[in-house]
């Protein structure tokens, strides 16, 4: 293998489990992936990294198998954020300029820049931003207004913001194995990224992302990201709550949800149930239907 040969990597990390990914180009200029390694997380609760030493020891056993597996060195990545702390902020940027102007690059920059002004509350920080329509003397709805003339250009704007705690402890982690972060992306940023089409998201959709900890939603209209959020409640809640109504261990209540878990009780057959031995006990049977309504009442409260 050519050691000086380019390789992209990225870690996504988990509320129960942290992924590794390494992968270079091909002659397609496409990326194939070459490397792949999980561990179950560690130090992260609800998708934030609360203790540096666990999820390092975590991220670096992952990334540890996806080196083994390509056979390079993991030097850079790209790593996911998550958090319930995730807000969108909404801005209005404007600029006045002489008759005739020829709306230019520069000028869509420069406006970009005045939206990173907003005033944000103490230890927050912008993650993302994206243009969400442009007003050219007066006629809205412009999605690209470089070419245009126009004497007022107003520019409303998506900030994406979330604690800077967040980007902080991620570089903490990677900074003790030697490792660069090339740039944190937001996790419903991510997910939308790579499932939805260009025609899904000018159509108007909405992404549910359900995670073992948190529950990530990522909203677009005509081609637009316009809302991003996240809610601490996952897949755990519901194995949590088997657990809790069945009186069964959280294994069983896992296994449970995985083989025979429904979100509808009205679809689950009410006849067939499932038997859970125990130790020493009587084995419990647990209905099908029971087990639905259990999981039902979570996945709406989601």
């Amino acid at each position: 293998m050519d050691k000086n040969e380019k390789i992209f990597a990225a870690v996504d990390i988990g509320s129960t489990k942290i992924v590794a990914l390494a992968g270079k180009k091909n002659e397609e200029g496409k990326i194939q992936i070459i490397g792949l390694g999980h561990s179950a997380s560690r130090g992260v609760k609800r998708g934030v990294i609360l203790n540096v030493d666990e999820a390092f020891a975590a991220i670096s056993e992952a990334i540890g198998q996806a080196e083994k597996a390509c056979g390079y060195d993991i030097e850079n990545v790209f790593v996911n954020i998550s958090g319930q702390q995730l807000i969108t902020l909404n801005t209005l940027q404007q600029r006045t300029f002489s008759r005739g102007h020829y709306v230019t690059d520069a000028d869509v920059d420069q406006m970009m820049q005045m939206a990173r002004q907003v005033k944000l509350e103490e230890g927050m920080s912008i993650y993302h931003i994206n243009p969400e329509y442009y007003t050219i003397d007066g006629e809205s709805g412009i999605s690209n207004p470089v070419g245009t003339i126009g004497e007022k250009v107003e520019a409303n704007f998506k900030v994406h913001v979330a604690p800077e705690s967040y980007q902080r402890t991620i570089d903490m982690c990677f900074n003790k194995g030697s490792i660069y972060v090339d740039k944190a992306i937001l996790d419903p940023i991510a997910s939308s990224e790579v499932v939805l089409t260009e025609e899904e998201k000018e159509t108007g959709v909405a992404l549910v992302d359900i995670g073992g900890g948190t529950t990530k939603i990522s909203i677009f209209c005509e081609g637009v990201l316009c809302y991003t959020s996240m809610v601490p409640f996952g897949g755990n809640v519901v194995t949590n709550d088997i657990k809790e109504g069945c009186a069964i261990t959280a294994r069983q209540a896992e296994s449970l949800k995985i083989q025979f878990g429904q979100a509808i009780a009205d679809f689950a057959p009410e006849e067939k149930v499932v038997t859970i031995p125990s130790n020493g006990w009587e084995p419990k049977q647990i209905s099908f239907r029971s087990l639905a309504h259990i999981v039902q009442a979570r996945m709406e409260d989601i």
